[in-house]
């Protein structure tokens, strides 16, 4: 298993092993891969290709093989030292490409997973001359496979990992993750569309930008990406336990309309942070919002901005939130054209800024998630079960 140091090694172009150039490898703790190469006797190796390279070979520690992808120059010294930066490393195996259909499989572990499952798959007992823990290995966490199409299906796992030290100590810790099923073996890239699917996903239940832990295909073969560090989740917005029985639903839904979710889905996670509003952050609800409209109820060119959004308010009115909360639509209409548009203030005379637009924005977030849930197969009554838990209304706060 590759750990967070720097190792030694050699690396090549692929089909060309004779050409090997020595040189280390950076295995950094923010998962970021670096490469450097110290000696090339090879006259042109490097000369004779495009800025970047999309598969370098390398072997470390004892001939570990790994794969290097996206591999883009950072640097040189003379021509004896090159540095590089690889957005991709498959462990364990040489391949030529992302697009190689090898695993049928594949393993992503969050963070914060723990946190919204709150599946407990191991415990301890207390005897009165020893302490002894019993684990359910393994445990899925729903009971059966989530079909997310014809030809792939997911689960949601559990498991103890134990780091025991003879006469010293003994740590246990719980991991929560992704099975992705294939009916075949499918490419690395397949794979790594599937987990930002996912991984949008997990965002939105959680209400904060998740990214992924770990990325296994098999015993010791990993996927290193450079992410991001994961939010640790304040206020989740779909409760699990609450509403554990309908997360198959919702993951074939999402799977369903991934594609065209995926950039409304992006505008609405990076609103989410309250601590640094601006004008922009109402314009990616307020786009987002139409975007649903046209995309997902009707693209009637005929209706206008506040008509549509009267129809979603409409559509939500039983839902406490959007009750309490209401959004006068001919202020967001105004304050769109504005800020959009750059309507001149006799044209759009409700518009509003500052204190009053956070507010509006924050109005736009809560209906924004009504849509989400909706589409995803909730029920007005579960929405609200939603709303609830993610406690919405508290971001109507002025920070």
């Amino acid at each position: 298993m590759i750990e967070p140091m720097t190792y030694f090694g050699t690396f090549w172009i692929p089909n060309n092993e004779g050409k090997r150039m020595f040189g280390t490898y950076t295995y950094k703790e923010d998962g970021s891969s670096i490469i450097e190469i110290h000696r090339c006797d090879y006259e042109g190796t490097f000369f004779s290709l495009p800025p970047k390279y999309g598969v370098l070979w390398g072997e470390i520690a004892d001939g570990y093989p790994m794969t290097f992808f996206d591999v883009t120059p950072m640097g040189k010294r003379g021509e004896s030292y090159y540095l590089f930066y690889s957005k991709y490393v498959l462990t364990k195996y040489h391949v030529q490409s992302l697009d190689d259909e090898l695993f049928d499989r594949c393993f992503v572990k969050f963070n914060h997973l723990n946190a919204w499952v709150r599946k407990n798959t191991f415990e301890i007992n207390y005897g009165t001359s020893e302490i002894t823990y019993i684990s359910n290995y393994d445990e899925t966490v729903i009971s059966s496979d989530i079909i997310l199409d014809v030809n792939l299906s997911a689960s949601i796992c559990s498991l103890v990992l134990d780091s025991i030290i003879p006469f010293y100590s003994c740590k246990l810790t719980q991991e929560t993750y992704f099975r992705l099923y294939a009916q075949s073996c499918k490419s690395i890239g397949y794979f790594i569309e599937l987990i930002t699917e996912i991984t949008q996903f997990v965002s939105v239940a959680l209400l904060s930008k998740q990214y992924p832990d770990k990325i296994l295909f098999g015993d010791d073969i990993r996927l290193l990406v450079n992410n991001k560090e994961s939010e640790k989740p304040t206020h989740i917005l779909i409760p699990f336990e609450l509403l554990k029985d309908r997360v198959p639903i919702l993951l074939n839904n999402w799977h369903k309309y991934y594609s065209d979710i995926s950039p409304l889905c992006t505008r609405y996670l990076n609103s989410l942070n309250q601590s640094d509003f601006d004008t922009p952050d109402f314009l990616l609800i307020a786009t987002s919002l139409d975007g649903f409209y046209r995309r997902f109820i009707s693209n009637d060119d005929g209706i206008s901005y506040k008509s549509r959004l009267d129809k979603l308010i409409e559509k939500f009115k039983d839902i406490d939130a959007v009750k309490e909360y209401s959004i006068d639509t001919e202020v967001f209409k105004d304050s769109r054209n504005k800020y959009a548009h750059l309507f001149p203030e006799s044209e759009a005379p409700k518009a509003v800024f500052g204190k009053e637009l956070y507010i509006l924005t924050q109005k736009g977030v809560i209906l924004l998630t009504c849509c989400f849930l909706n589409l995803l197969g909730l029920n007005n009554e579960e929405i609200n079960i939603c709303c609830k838990n993610a406690r919405l209304q508290n971001r109507l706060n002025i920070l």
